[in-house]
């Protein structure tokens, strides 16, 4: 449903700007004014060009943390014999990551298991499910952060021996 709806809006878009390329429309005082709309638009949008390399990388590597987590979740979905449709992780992963952003805890702790279950039909799995998936994946970045520590550790500790 998300999918349909966001091509057709660029679908809607492409044909809104074929229809203002027409002669007949743009000797319209509507039309001109929204043909000039427009290009004041993209004019704005062309002030926010990247100009910086480092901000590409960032964007490159958070597409790679996205789609870490989207695989994260999906094989903890398996480990608990859960069936997850892409669409339905998809979802998951964007309610767990705005409830982030409700901060009232540390790491939205508790929040962002709550609005998992309440949209659970949304999501497409049962509350109990989403809950499971929630907790394990709670308890895997728990245990990614020992390791990770851990390792860190060692590697420090290597380092003053040095």
């Amino acid at each position: 449903l998300l999918v349909s709806i966001l091509l057709s809006c660029i679908f809607a878009n492409y044909i809104f700007r074929i229809l203002l390329r027409l002669p007949v429309l743009s000797k319209k005082k509507f039309f001109h004014n929204i043909i000039l709309s427009l290009k004041e638009i993209g004019g704005i949008f062309d002030q926010f060009k990247i100009k910086n390399k480092q901000m590409l990388k960032i964007l490159f590597l958070q597409f790679l943390i996205q789609v870490n987590l989207f695989l994260q979740i999906f094989f903890q979905a398996k480990v608990l014999s859960f069936e997850i449709s892409l669409l339905s992780n998809f979802v998951y992963n964007i309610i767990s990551q705005l409830a982030i952003f409700i901060s009232v805890t540390p790491n939205s702790i508790g929040i962002k298991e709550f609005l998992l279950v309440i949209s659970n039909r949304f999501i497409g799995l049962g509350s109990t499910q989403v809950f499971d998936i929630a907790i394990v994946d709670r308890i895997t970045d728990f245990l990614s952060l020992i390791i990770f520590s851990l390792i860190y550790k060692s590697i420090k500790n290597l380092y003053n021996r040095s």
